[in-house]
C-alpha cells in the first residue's frame, strides 16, 4: 500500500540520517562557520591552530584580513586565500602581532591544543584584544564518548564553556552544538548594539 511505502520510505531516509551521524562526518564545521563569516563579516578573523587551513580558507572569503597560527610550520603551504597570513608559532606570537599593528580581533577560532587549560590560555592571550561584539569559537567541545575525551582526540575541552563563565565572572557567555565533535559559540554577556550602549552609559 501507499501508506506502506511511506513509512517504509521514512525508515529509510531516518537510517540514512544514522548512518551520517555513525561515520562522524567531524568536518561539518567548516560550512557552519564560513556561513557565520559570511553574516558577521568581521574584519579581522583569527584562526588557532590551522591544521591543513580547510576552515581558513573557507572564512577568509568573506573577511577583510584572515590570520593563521599553528606550531606546525608546514601548515602555511594550505593556506591558500590571498587576503590570509600565516603565522608559525602560538598565541604568544599572536599576542606580540595585535600589539604590533593595534589590531582588534573581530571573529576568532580556537582549535589548536585541545586540553582545556590549553584553550583557556589560548583564549585569555587574545581576550585583550577582542572587540567589543566578538565571536569566539571553541572546537572539539562535544566528545560523543569517553574514547573521544582522549588528549589525542577532543581531550577535556568539553569543560571550556564553564570554564569560560567562571573565569571571566560571566563576562563571556556560551552555546555548545550538541553535535560531534562540538563547536561552543561565545560572546560577551553585555554585548549591544552601539545605540543601546549609549543609552545606558547615559543613565549610569
Amino acid at each position: 500500500s501507499i501508506k506502506y511505502l511511506e513509512d517504509w520510505g521514512s525508515m529509510i531516509l531516518n537510517e540514512a540520517k544514522n548512518l551520517l551521524l555513525r561515520r562522524k562526518d567531524t568536518s561539518w564545521h567548516i560550512p557552519f562557520v564560513a556561513s557565520l563569516a559570511q553574516i558577521l563579516s568581521p574584519a579581522i578573523y583569527v584562526e588557532i591552530g590551522i591544521y591543513e587551513a580547510s576552515t581558513l580558507n573557507a572564512v577568509a572569503k568573506h573577511c577583510g584580513k584572515a590570520i593563521g597560527i599553528d606550531i606546525n610550520p608546514t601548515a602555511g603551504k594550505f593556506i591558500k586565500a590571498k587576503n590570509a597570513e600565516f603565522l608559525n608559532g602560538t598565541v604568544s606570537n599572536l599576542i606580540e602581532l595585535c600589539k604590533l599593528r593595534a589590531m582588534n580581533i573581530d571573529f576568532a577560532f580556537i582549535d589548536a591544543d585541545h586540553r582545556s587549560e590549553a584553550v583557556m590560555a589560548d583564549f585569555h592571550g587574545i581576550q585583550p584584544f577582542l572587540s567589543k561584539n566578538a565571536l569566539v569559537l571553541f572546537h572539539d567541545t562535544w566528545p560523543e564518548t569517553a574514547d573521544y575525551a582522549s588528549d589525542d582526540r577532543c581531550s577535556d575541552s568539553y569543560r571550556v564553556p564553564a570554564l569560560l563563565g567562571e573565569q571571566t565572572n560571566k563576562e563571556w557567555t556560551s552555546i555548545t552544538i550538541p553535535v560531534f565533535p562540538g563547536l561552543t559559540i561565545s560572546s560577551r554577556s553585555n554585548s549591544l548594539p552601539d545605540w543601546l550602549q549609549q543609552q545606558v552609559s547615559d543613565s549610569q
